[in-house]
């Protein structure tokens, strides 16, 4: 699941693999976390709020996998592993380099300007 916190144009058409936020309420699913994990979950979050903003990136995601333990078929147990380390290569670390990228110009640009004054 794509979790963004919207329900607007948030369900998965057919055939898409990963599910959206109007996908996980019509599944009935829920997240029953231990409240020690759920305080470090929260933070992480937080953290990572934190940091988008002062990169001035206005979307965010939690990726939430299952991972089927009980599937009879041994394929079929580490798909949503593999679509996550998909995503994960695909969508995530591109942002992450593009922003770590712009973060090191802003850096290099107020160095310069330091320096000219």
């Amino acid at each position: 699941y794509d979790l963004k916190g919207s329900l607007v144009g948030r369900q998965a058409k057919n055939g898409e693999q990963v599910k959206k936020d109007r996908d996980w309420i019509n599944d009935g699913s829920i997240l029953n976390l231990p409240v020690e994990l759920k305080r470090q979950m929260s933070a992480i979050v937080e953290a990572d709020i934190r940091f988008l903003a002062r990169q001035r990136v206005l979307d965010y995601s939690v990726l939430v996998g299952v991972h089927d333990k009980q599937s009879p078929a041994k394929g079929q147990r580490y798909q949503s592993v593999k679509l996550l380390t998909t995503m994960l290569r695909n969508k995530i670390l591109p942002i992450i380099r593009k922003a770590r990228k712009l973060k090191k110009s802003d850096s290099n640009m107020s160095t310069d300007s330091q320096a000219s004054r």
